[in-house]
Formats: C-alpha cells, sequence, structure tokens
C-alpha cells in the first residue's frame, strides 16, 4: 500500500501529518498511542522532578497530594489505551514509578512496586482496567452516553434457575477474529465486566462500586493476601494446658519458598528430561501416582500369575543425597548435571555394598 504525503485542495498541496491532536489526546497512523505516552511521560516526570527538588519542605500527605494533582494525565482518556502495545504502558508505569519515588524520597532505582502499595496507587494496567468498568456501569445503568449503550447486549442465560442466590448480568461479548478488533469498546466492555466479581457488580451505588472495584484490583495487582488456611493445633496431651510444651510444632512452607522451588525445579527437569524414565512421576506435571502404583502392581501380578519369578528394588535417593555436602552439591550440579547421577550412582553401589 502506497503511502498519501499530501492532499492536493484547491490547487494547494497540504502535508499528511502522521499524528493528530484531538481533545488532548495524540492519536497516531496506527492508533499505537506511542506519541501520546511520550508526552504524558514527559509532562509527569517534569513534575517529578520538580517536587523532589522541595521535597524536604513537604510532609508526605502534601507530597502525594501534589503528584496526584500533578499526575491526572495518566488518568485522562487512559480507556484508550485498552489492548494498547505494551511498550506504550510500560512508558507510562515508568512515570508513576518516578512520581512515587518522588513523593517518598526513594532512590531513583528502588523498586517502585512497594512503594505504590504504600501509597495505595493503582498500576496503569489496572488503572485502564478500572476506567473502563466505570465507565461500563454508568452506560449500563443511566443509558448515558446512548453511543456506549448501544454496544452492550445483555447475555441471556439458556436456562432459567431456581436459585435464591442474585446472578449478576452480564454483557454478550462479540466474536472478533484480529487483536486490533479486540480494542474496541464493543469486545472491552463485556470481557472487563464479566470478569469483575459478583459483589461488584451487584453494588447499588456508583461510590460503592467504586470502592469495590478498587480494592479488588488492588489486591488483584499487590497480592496483599498471599495464603489463607484455618490451622488446628495437634495436642501431645489431653487436653493441652500449655502451648508452649503441650502442641505440636507446626511448619509452613513460606509461599514465596513454594514459587522459588517452583522455577529451580523447572530449570532442574529441563537439564535432565531426556535421562528420566518414562514412568517417573515425582515432580512431574501431569504424572499421577496413582497410575504407577496401578501399573507396578499390574506387572507384579502378571508375574506371578504365569509363574515368573518377580524381583523388586527400592532405593533411597533420598540418604545420597543427605551424604553430600549441599554446597557441593549446588556448585557441581550447575556445573555438569551428569557428574551428580554419577555420584548418585557411586554412593548407592557402595551402601548397597
Amino acid at each position: 500500500m502506497t503511502s498519501i504525503d499530501y492532499v492536493e485542495v484547491a490547487v494547494v498541496a497540504l502535508p499528511v501529518a502522521t499524528t493528530l491532536k484531538s481533545l488532548d489526546v495524540i492519536l497516531d497512523q496506527r492508533l499505537t498511542f506511542n506519541e501520546h505516552a511520550t508526552a504524558v511521560v514527559k509532562s509527569c516526570n517534569y513534575h517529578a522532578r520538580a517536587i523532589r527538588h522541595v521535597r524536604h519542605l513537604l510532609t508526605e500527605s502534601v507530597a502525594q497530594t501534589l503528584a496526584c494533582s500533578r499526575n491526572r494525565r495518566l488518568d485522562y482518556c487512559n480507556s484508550l489505551l485498552y489492548g494498547a502495545p505494551e511498550a506504550t504502558v510500560d512508558k507510562l508505569q515508568r512515570a508513576q514509578n518516578n512520581a512515587a519515588r518522588a513523593v517518598l524520597s526513594a532512590n531513583g532505582r528502588a523498586d517502585a512496586r512497594p512503594l505504590l502499595r504504600q501509597l495505595h496507587w493503582l498500576p496503569v494496567c489496572q488503572h485502564i482496567f478500572y476506567k473502563t468498568a466505570v465507565l461500563v456501569r454508568r452506560a449500563n445503568t443511566t443509558g448515558v452516553p446512548v453511543y456506549l449503550k448501544e454496544h452492550l447486549v445483555q447475555r441471556v442465560p439458556s436456562r432459567q434457575t431456581c436459585s435464591a442466590v442474585p446472578v449478576a448480568p452480564l454483557l454478550s461479548v462479540p466474536r472478533l477474529t484480529t487483536d486490533f478488533a479486540r480494542r474496541s469498546f464493543s469486545y472491552a466492555a463485556p470481557v472487563i465486566w464479566n470478569s469483575l466479581p459478583t459483589e461488584v457488580m451487584l453494588c447499588d451505588l456508583e461510590h460503592g462500586f467504586k470502592r469495590h472495584l478498587k480494592t479488588f484490583l488492588f489486591n488483584c495487582c499487590h497480592q496483599t493476601v498471599w495464603k489463607m488456611a484455618n490451622v488446628l493445633h495437634l495436642a501431645k496431651v489431653h487436653p493441652p494446658l500449655s502451648i508452649d510444651s503441650d502442641l505440636r510444632p507446626i511448619a509452613m512452607t513460606p509461599t514465596i519458598s513454594k514459587h522459588l522451588e517452583a522455577i529451580v525445579g523447572g530449570f532442574i527437569l529441563e537439564a535432565v528430561a531426556d535421562k528420566l524414565d518414562p514412568k517417573q512421576f515425582g515432580g512431574l506435571k501431569g504424572r499421577s501416582t496413582t497410575r504407577v502404583l496401578v501399573d507396578m502392581l499390574h506387572h507384579w501380578h502378571a508375574g506371578l500369575d504365569s509363574g515368573v519369578s518377580t524381583r523388586v528394588l527400592f532405593i533411597d535417593f533420598a540418604k545420597a543425597v543427605d551424604d553430600i555436602d549441599h554446597n557441593e552439591f549446588v556448585f557441581v550440579f550447575r556445573c555438569n548435571y551428569s557428574r551428580i547421577l554419577y555420584r548418585f550412582v557411586f554412593q548407592i553401589k557402595r551402601d548397597i555394598g
């Protein structure tokens, strides 16, 4: 496709611009909003530097109020950025991070996530989600504006239920084939609305809806609740009289340790995947201990039924690992995992005799 460089009007050649500014929003040829994000970031960083210069003269609450008033451009018309390229949203997020560091007098390289959580600021992606959800609710409940209400189609359930629990009003999602079309309001509105919790959808007042929606998004992005569990202590004696001596200790693995274990396990499994037996089940996704035991018993029964002698050997690899210094284990495994397997076999042979 040939590009148009100019348009001739009344024998005058008018050059075609690559960007257009409408209602203080810069539109580019491909609707990436890259130029718009650059202009917003430039303005926000200017005010962040200004706040940092006078930060020692301001209290934290005054600095936060000043930053929020000057960074409103991050929220202005940000519903248009739904489905925008990640590079565009990352620019705006870096500007918000700089503002948070300036308010809390943090280092320029400090992690901004705990700072945003301390200031109770939603990240840019969640702000886009928030503004779009509020716009959808307002158009759906009040019918204003009409041109947006026309794009909201209520989903009709395939069957009626007799449940006493109130059902949240869902919207019908149109079938679109391109990612560019999925950035439209007719697609973004039902997708965002249907993803909200029921208690948020059923809020009667708009103020309550905004408050519950912000709490929901804040908990999702900042992970304020990692894990909740009901823990019952096991008593050594009945009835227990002392917490220190009459109750069994409880060890709960922190959630972050479980995530690190999964990451490390993924690297190890990737390195030794071609060395594992096809029937190996420990630590492998989609492998069931029940299936392995059933297969093992099947071979035992088949051998005994045909009169063939069946010999079974169980090897405890945990004892072999305990006999090796853990620091040496990690170092050698990092260099060459095949040596570790060789030492396992050598140690097992020595223990067996």
